[in-house]
């Protein structure tokens, strides 16, 4: 019986992603994904706030973190993104969403750090949710002139 709030977890998870992208059609997570796109993947246990998450597809890699950790609400979270393999990287940005309930979008453009555009940073703020613990997807786009990339991260926050 103890692992029934893990579960319980995990299916309002996949139940709230799955709800939103049905819900939002074309104008959901995904929906700069082209013919080109390739989707990042990840390990089954990657949550943002928790500490940094790993994607990769093929030789491209891409290392997020958010902070501070544990995330806060109704202050500015700083992005950070490190790549590698993906070639000329052109932009990078995040959208992040609720999953437990309608919160708006939450975006950043990620600005490079270096001349190689292999570090990059950006911030944005969450809002106050009225439930303690709150369930949030960032999906984040990476786009080059040989085409896009992307990834969708969960993480959680505590309000109280």
């Amino acid at each position: 019986m103890r692992w029934l709030p893990g579960i319980g977890f995990l299916l309002a998870l996949l139940s709230g992603a799955g709800g939103f992208l049905w819900w939002s059609g074309d104008e959901g997570l995904l929906s700069a994904t082209t013919p080109q796109s390739m989707l990042l993947t990840t390990l089954p246990a990657c949550q943002l706030d928790k500490g940094s998450c790993q994607a990769d597809a093929g030789t491209a890699r891409l290392v997020l973190s958010l902070s501070p950790i544990p995330v806060p609400v109704m202050q500015p979270v700083q992005v950070n993104a490190e790549l590698q393999g993906f070639g000329a990287v052109q932009t990078v940005d995040i959208r992040v969403t609720g999953v437990n309930m309608y919160m708006g979008e939450q975006s950043a453009q990620l600005q490079a750090l270096d001349e190689s555009f292999s570090r990059w940073q950006g911030t944005f703020m969450l809002p106050l949710c009225t439930s303690d613990i709150m369930d949030w997807l960032a999906a984040v786009h990476i786009a080059t002139p040989d085409g896009n990339y992307q990834v969708v991260i969960p993480f959680q926050t505590r309000s109280r």
